[in-house]
């Protein structure tokens, strides 16, 4: 879910699953075709030591990608995790 938060002027996305999990990011909004999302309630976990904001970017009507990495807490390498959404017709 999508949300717009006026008065520090940003957007948040709110997600929650069946299985319990939930997440919020907020976004100072968008840059020409490009989001920025920054994860507001990351906590370094026994798996993940940290994650870098996701950059979403509206390549066309029907093509999204998606760019965000995550450092592994047993070796310490970055993880780069890339998608693309396209939309069938």
């Amino acid at each position: 879910m999508y949300t717009r938060d006026s008065d520090p002027k940003r957007w948040v996305d709110i997600m929650t699953s069946d299985l319990g999990g939930y997440d919020a990011s907020s976004s100072p909004g968008w840059n020409g075709n490009t989001i920025v999302w920054t994860d507001n309630m990351f906590k370094p976990s026994s798996d993940v030591m940290a994650v870098t904001p996701t950059t979403q970017t509206k390549v066309s009507d029907s093509k999204w990608t998606s760019h965000t990495t995550f450092q592994e807490r047993s070796s310490g390498r970055w993880i780069s995790v890339d998608t693309v959404c396209n939309k069938s017709t």
